[in-house]
């Protein structure tokens, strides 16, 4: 299955109506799907390979990273920039960037992290700050790509690479060569590295680098991370992680200072800092 995306602000419009007129059950049953549809693209027994080009921006970042394999063209810019209209990625964008990033049991093991801590510090900074990679070369080294995925140059030719990549991964599925992914479980910091992000966060308002809304973000955020009050040495599946999401995600549509940011978004198109 081939996927051209591209990113709107539907779900943000969604969340903003929802919210300003209390729809809470709606609003959460509707990330819910999300997540598990993103999930069942992960773990989909047949190759998913999507081929974004141009822009893909939350939800549309969130699908590529659960895409099986990704075709991207070369000048692409992809990130999860929700907290900038006042959110935190809750389609399995978080979770899926601690993955990549090392956070699994596996290459906790292998020591090839730095440690439980690492990843979610990398995580943290590249989501706090809604980076946005200027090219497909530095998506994969921001981890919104894998460095297995592949990149073309020329536009017009993105969609029949892609095709050539599916059929490839499909004459491997019947070969015997690609299997799907296995659900990973994650090793994450806990409630300590929570209390080091939260004072890091608690500088930057200090200093005057961000707003009191923007710490109120990042805290939820540090929260979603560290893995809430997980053990550091008691693995945690990705359904907590998406759980912790969710929860952060509806707590936050429901302040009046990120409806207003995603009120400012919808109107106008431009961010708000309040």
């Amino acid at each position: 299955m081939i996927f051209e995306l591209w990113s709107s602000i539907t779900r943000r419009r969604t969340s903003r109506l929802g919210a300003k007129s209390g729809e809470w059950k709606q609003i959460e049953n509707a990330i819910n799907g999300l997540q598990q549809a993103h999930q069942l693209l992960k773990y989909s027994p047949i190759p998913i390979v999507a081929a974004p080009a141009g822009r893909a921006l939350g939800g549309g970042c969130e699908i590529i990273m659960h895409a099986s394999h990704a075709r991207a063209y070369a000048e692409s810019y992809i990130g999860l920039v929700e907290v900038g209209v006042g959110l935190i990625p809750a389609g399995g964008g978080c979770k899926e960037l601690l993955v990549r990033l090392g956070a699994t049991v596996e290459m906790q093991k292998a020591k090839k992290t730095g440690g439980p801590f690492t990843p979610t510090r990398r995580a943290f900074e590249t989501i706090s700050f809604a980076t946005v990679s200027t090219s497909a070369v530095e998506a994969q080294d921001l981890r919104f790509l894998r460095k297995s995925d592949a990149i073309t140059v020329n536009r017009d030719l993105l969609l029949r690479d892609a095709k050539a990549d599916a059929l490839r991964l499909a004459d491997a599925k019947e070969a015997g060569k690609w299997q799907p992914a296995q659900p990973p479980l994650l090793l994450l910091p806990g409630m300590g590295a929570r209390l080091v992000l939260e004072q890091q966060i608690e500088n930057l308002l200090i200093t005057g680098k961000i707003s009191e809304h923007d710490a109120v973000i990042a805290q939820h955020l540090a929260k979603v991370l560290t893995g809430g009050d997980c053990s550091p040495i008691e693995p945690v599946t990705e359904q907590h992680v998406l759980d912790l999401e969710r929860e952060a995600f509806l707590s936050l549509a429901g302040t009046p200072k990120s409806q207003d940011r995603m009120q400012s978004i919808l109107m106008s198109g431009k961010l708000l800092r309040n």
